[in-house]
C-alpha cells in the first residue's frame, strides 16, 4: 500500500460517498481467486495473469534481485549464474508468494537444491538480516533498497535468470463494471 501511487492510496482511505471501498491483503493467487468469484471487483497482483480469464492492466514492472552481505564470497565476483546458488542459505518470500513460487520452480528446473534459511514477509526485512550474516543470500526488491544499504550489501546480478514481475490490476473477463466502478 506504501508504494502505491499518493492519489490511489487516498481513493482508497477515503473512497466517494458514490461507493464503498474494503482493502484486503492476501496472496495473488487468493486475489485472483477472490476476482473470478466476484468476492472482489479489483485485485491487484504480482506476476503473469490468464488474459483470458482477467482484462489485465499492468501498473508497474517489478524488479526483484538477489543480494549479499559485502563479506559474502558472491560480493568480491558481483556476477553470478543461479546454479550457483546450489544450497546456499537463502532469504526468501514463502513459496506461496508469486515471487517464492517462481524461484521455487526455477531451481526446480535447473535442478538446484533449494536451501530455505528464512521466510521474509516485510519489505526491507531481507536486507537487514543480510546485513547482519555474511552467510545469507535474499531475495528482495530492487526498489527497496536504498544508497545507505549498498554501503553493506552488494546486489548481485544473475547472468543467467530475468528476475522481473508485472505489477498489475485485474478485473474478471466479461464482468460489466458499473459506472462509478469504472470510475474508480
Amino acid at each position: 500500500f506504501m508504494k502505491l501511487p499518493a492519489s490511489l492510496q487516498k481513493l482508497l482511505l477515503t473512497p466517494p460517498d458514490e461507493f464503498s471501498v474494503s482493502l484486503v491483503n492476501e496472496y495473488s493467487s487468493t486475489c485472483m481467486n477472490m476476482v473470478l468469484n466476484d468476492e472482489a471487483v479489483f485485485g491487484m497482483v504480482y506476476g503473469v495473469c490468464s488474459e483470458k480469464r482477467f482484462n489485465v492492466t499492468e501498473l508497474e514492472n517489478v524488479q526483484q534481485v538477489f543480494i549479499v552481505n559485502k563479506s559474502h564470497p558472491f560480493a568480491k565476483k558481483g556476477k553470478i549464474s543461479i546454479r550457483e546458488l546450489d544450497n546456499v542459505p537463502l532469504l526468501m518470500p514463502e513459496i506461496k508468494t508469486v515471487p517464492g513460487t517462481a524461484i521455487a520452480e526455477e531451481f526446480a528446473r535447473h535442478k538446484i537444491r533449494l536451501n530455505l534459511a528464512y521466510v521474509c514477509m516485510v519489505p526491507h526485512q531481507a536486507i537487514d538480516i543480510v546485513k547482519k550474516n555474511e552467510n545469507l543470500v535474499a531475495r528482495t526488491l530492487q526498489s527497496d533498497i536504498t544508497e545507505a544499504d549498498l554501503d553493506q550489501i552488494c546486489v548481485l546480478d544473475l547472468v543467467d535468470y530475468d528476475f522481473t514481475m508485472p505489477f498489475s490490476l485485474i478485473t474478471k473477463k466479461g464482468r460489466k463494471l458499473s459506472v462509478h466502478e469504472q470510475l474508480f
